[in-house]
């Protein structure tokens, strides 16, 4: 495995995270509304009507607020994934796409397992808006993985740049 800077790496992650949340935003706020909304009320059936629920169950509701930070956790995770795959990943031309699938793999694949596990989305529109879901959320990494490569990149020719130059001077 390449050696890599993590600090080249942090940069690169956290971009790439804020690629990958603001693309994911977008997605919820303009396409995915509705559909999130569908999840929202499964998800309250099913905290209402578990046979284990305690008693004061039927007064929980799904905090849109929490359901929010746990998915800008998740694009932030997934841009950290992708940066460090693309960090140690050696063959140029299929960084990008590697590091896509690595910060996909690693978040995004997961959470549809789960929405698909607990029954969240009907199962007459389960395959239409996972599909939708897992595309847009790789298409968000693959953005987020070629931004965070870039700025790896340049950190890393700007380095190269500045260990020549003391090399020159010396």
């Amino acid at each position: 495995m390449r050696n890599f800077s993590r600090p080249r790496v942090f940069l690169a992650g956290l971009l790439g995270g804020m690629v990958i949340d603001s693309i994911e935003y977008l997605m919820d706020a303009f396409v995915l509304p509705d559909r999130w909304s569908t999840a929202a009320e499964a998800l309250h059936k099913l905290l209402t009507t578990a046979p284990t629920a305690p008693p004061t169950a039927a007064s929980v509701t799904p905090d849109t607020t929490l359901a929010i930070a746990l998915l800008q956790v998740v694009g932030l995770a997934a841009g950290f994934a992708a940066a460090r795959f693309y960090a140690a990943f050696s063959r140029q031309r299929w960084r990008p796409l590697a590091s896509a699938i690595a910060g996909w793999a690693s978040t995004y694949a997961p959470v549809c397992v789960v929405v698909v596990w607990l029954k969240l989305i009907p199962e007459e529109h389960a395959v239409k808006y996972l599909a939708l879901f897992a595309g847009s959320g790789f298409a968000a990494c693959f953005a987020g993985a070629a931004a965070g490569g870039w700025i790896y990149k340049q950190s890393e020719s700007a380095s190269q740049r500045a260990a020549a130059r003391a090399v020159i001077q010396s």
